[in-house]
């Protein structure tokens, strides 16, 4: 098992961003900088086929739950596929967002 360091992590990160800007076959450019096709194929695909930059994690903010009116539990059918239930405690707003998602501006 090879041993991480972070010249090697560099080294890959150099060449997967080297390797996008390129415009070159993965072939061609494995040839060109001696590289194995297979290496460079494991470190794409390790890597999400994208720039380490676009690989991060954001910040979320979440907001307090808000107190939500009860309703009895609800079916509704939105054409003659579509059947959501819906529980006492779920959010009218909510619903509508769905209910519209699925088709039901009708």
């Amino acid at each position: 098992m090879a041993i991480k360091t972070p010249d090697r992590a560099a080294f890959w990160q150099r060449h997967l961003e080297n390797f996008q800007a390129s415009g070159l076959k993965r072939s061609a450019y494995c040839r060109e900088h001696g590289l194995k096709l297979h290496q460079l194929a494991y470190h794409l695909n390790r890597a999400g086929k994208m720039p380490a930059a676009e690989a991060a994690f954001a910040r979320v903010a979440v907001a307090p739950a808000v107190p939500v009116a009860r309703f009895g539990a609800a079916r509704l059918c939105v054409g003659g596929d579509v059947t959501l239930e819906f529980d006492s405690g779920s959010d009218p707003a909510w619903i509508a967002q769905v209910v519209t998602a699925v088709g039901g501006r009708r």
